[in-house]
């Protein structure tokens, strides 16, 4: 009787450590064993949650199906590793003066609420069309958006996107000039901040000239284009999970 309780206290044991602080040492080894065990670990692991913060481009303006959009297509390609989440709509914005302000709207309020692993921001086509936009607003509440989702208890990743390409004649009133200096601020924030930065305005610049509708927005085509864009930046955050 007792040298079974000692074998399996010993088998506890094995298990236990090898779950716990061994284990990320053994996976990073070369080796056809290790690799295999984290392949069925990967496949009875949860998908990866990542919210997608956005305006009308994010939810889905121009897709023919809610399955088109370029969020639902990464959530596709990752065969679904990744659960999209999203929190878009129609003219929203990051300046506090634009119609439709992110920090003050519901969407916001439930973007802090899902506990993603990830979040993607991409906004800044309506702050374009704000006609009393300023850097220095946008930088402050562009940041007071990062920094909520940073201090959440969850500690979740931040990713930042530049805006798309869009015409000079586009269906969000945007003047292009401000929009270089949209990005521009974007691309500022990341770099002071430290956080990854997806160019999705030079990325879509082919596909944008060649595939929006009738009004202006992305087809089928440039949501994938999207997806493929965001899919290759963010995939390498496939093997974090925050809870």
């Amino acid at each position: 009787m007792r040298k079974n309780t000692m074998i399996c206290l010993l088998g506890i044991l094995t298990l236990t450590v090898g779950c716990g602080t061994a284990l990320p040492q053994d996976l990073h080894n070369s080796g056809a064993a290790p690799r295999q065990f984290a392949v069925r670990l990967a496949a009875k692991a949860r998908p990866i949650r990542v919210a997608f913060i956005g305006d009308e481009i994010t939810s889905g303006y121009g897709a023919t199906t809610t399955l088109a959009t370029y969020h639902r297509q990464v959530e596709l390609i990752s065969r679904k590793e990744i659960k999209c989440l999203s929190y878009a709509g129609q003219g929203m914005a990051v300046g506090r003066t634009a119609k439709r302000p992110f920090k003050k709207d519901i969407l916001h309020d439930y973007s802090l609420t899902t506990k993603p692993d990830l979040y993607v921001i991409m906004l800044g086509v309506n702050d374009a069309a704000n006609p009393q936009w300023s850097r220095d607003m946008f930088k402050r509440d562009y940041l007071e958006i990062i920094h909520a989702y940073q201090s959440l208890a969850h500690k979740p990743r931040v990713v930042l996107c530049l805006t798309p390409w869009v015409r000079e004649q586009n269906p969000y009133n945007a003047d292009c000039a401000i929009l270089k200096q949209v990005n521009a601020t974007i691309a500022e924030i990341a770099r002071e901040a430290g956080l990854p930065l997806i160019d999705m305005w030079t990325k879509t610049e082919t596909i944008m000239a060649a595939s929006t509708d009738a009004q202006g927005y992305p087809t089928n085509e440039a949501h994938s284009e999207m997806a493929n864009i965001v899919f290759a930046e963010i995939g390498q955050y496939r093997s974090i999970r925050t809870l």
